[in-house]
């Protein structure tokens, strides 16, 4: 097995075991999670030359936002802490004490830091060892342990068998709805439109080439099914129109780019199968079901939910309560509309704004501005070849789709899912290597 081939199956180890071992929700989880993808990003550094892949300012960007968290650990003068976080003098520390840091909860961030330090390594590690036919072999990779979480959806859906989580005994949430390895049906719906995006991309390929379908064409096609009718079958809202959505995008995409005449009419079709099914196997009255309902209004309950959010935010504008201590400070601020506090805002960006405020808040901006800078340099350098551009293109569609979903959803606190972010990231933002480019252009369903 070549290098770049053990640095793929890693990767895609590392994404089994996080969405496998029940979303990485549990320490013994994300603990070997951790560790595997600090390692994988510190063994990427000592073995490969290349230098800064993601970009200088990327690099830097992330490191600043590392130091942001930082920075909310260190310990103050209970005086300086009254003028910066006049909040935080009462809910961080014991009551004498002198010196007290900026987030209530130090070994939660502690926690929060070192998942942002792995994610980071891990991303950086990725962009690192990719290369080109990596992407490909990260793809097809994805492609299969998508089609095996999707058979545990389904086989969940489908029949009386009470899945993985139920059977594991593991505690849930409060009013939490299991769905495959996941905790939530939304997060499992969030981790299957990333991989499913990605996948398009692949089937996009093989539709603009206009060649013989092939039987590995068809394996992956056969793969994206399951995925849309798994996603279907959770009946989450935000999976099914995201799905919708990344359908429709992806199709207008490819027509665009497929020369004048009868091919246009035809080259979409394919993708646009993936929704019929996806609906047909879920059944038509159950999706118009999950949204004709009364609760648009409150957004299905997450009104109260952001206005909890909201109103701690106001109390920590500047320094955030500390990353990942939103599940702590929200028992603090009880509220009539809910019966009890949620472990989440049901908003990641309200919820950063609640744990970070402008500390974090603004690195979060700068370093999200340079993950779409280094993208756009990829798409405008016009070196890749068909396969590439369409692999970078899904992994762009499926970032857009869970960032959208973010704004009524937590997914990317499960690190399974947070795992998968990073890689999609790294293939947006990878370099191609040039002296491989020309070969897999020319056979894009070829082995290697």
């Amino acid at each position: 097995m070549s290098a770049g081939h053990q640095w793929s199956s890693t990767a895609i180890v590392l994404l089994g075991w996080g969405v496998l071992a029940l979303g990485g929700s549990q320490p013994w989880g994300y603990v070997p999670l951790l560790a595997g993808m600090a390692l994988f990003g510190a063994a990427a550094y000592l073995t490969h030359e290349r230098a800064c892949p993601v970009g200088r300012s990327l690099f830097l960007s992330l490191l600043g936002l590392c130091a942001a968290v930082l920075l909310q650990l260190i310990p103050l003068p209970a005086d300086v802490l009254g003028i910066i976080s006049p909040a935080a003098t009462t809910l961080s520390g014991p009551a004498g004490s002198s010196t007290r840091p900026l987030s209530i909860d130090p070994g939660a961030t502690s926690l929060g830091l070192a998942f942002l330090v792995a994610l980071s390594l891990f991303f950086a590690g990725t962009v690192k060892t990719i290369g080109h036919r990596g992407a490909r072999r990260l793809t097809l990779g994805l492609v299969g342990l998508g089609a095996l979480v999707a058979i545990v959806g389904i086989a969940e859906a489908s029949t009386s068998w009470s899945g993985l989580y139920r059977a594991a005994g593991m505690p849930l949430p409060p009013d939490s709805q299991p769905h495959g390895p996941f905790s939530s049906r939304n997060h499992y719906a969030g981790w299957m439109l990333m991989t499913l995006a990605l996948t398009m991309g692949y089937l996009c390929a093989g539709l603009e080439s206009q060649r013989t379908i092939t039987r590995s064409f068809l394996i992956v096609q056969c793969a994206a099914l399951a995925m849309a009718i798994a996603v279907v079958q959770t009946g989450s809202r935000a999976g099914i129109l995201g799905l919708a959505v990344a359908i429709l995008t992806m199709s207008a995409l490819l027509v665009r780019r497929v020369a004048a005449g009868r091919a246009r009419l035809l080259v979409a079709g394919p993708l646009i199968v993936l929704l019929l099914f996806g609906i047909m196997g879920a059944g038509v009255q159950a999706v118009v079901g999950r949204f004709n309902v009364d609760s648009w209004s409150t957004a299905h309950g997450r009104l109260p939910i952001w206005r909890q959010a909201a109103s701690i935010a106001r109390d920590f504008p500047v320094t955030g309560s500390g990353l990942n201590t939103y599940q702590r400070i929200v028992r603090f601020y009880p509220t009539p509309d809910l019966d009890e506090p949620y472990e989440g805002a049901h908003n990641d960006f309200l919820q950063l704004a609640v744990e970070g405020g402008l500390l974090l808040g603004l690195p979060f901006l700068v370093t999200v501005s340079f993950l779409i800078r280094e993208t756009w340099r990829r798409f405008r350098e016009s070196s890749d070849d068909s396969v590439t551009r369409w692999l970078r293109t899904g992994a762009v569609v499926g970032l857009l789709l869970i960032a959208a979903q973010e704004t009524v959803e937590f997914s990317l606190q499960i690190p399974g899912n947070a795992a998968l972010f990073v890689v999609l990231a790294a293939i947006a933002v990878h370099r191609a290597a040039p002296e491989t480019s020309r070969d897999w252009a020319a056979h894009p369903t070829s082995g290697n």
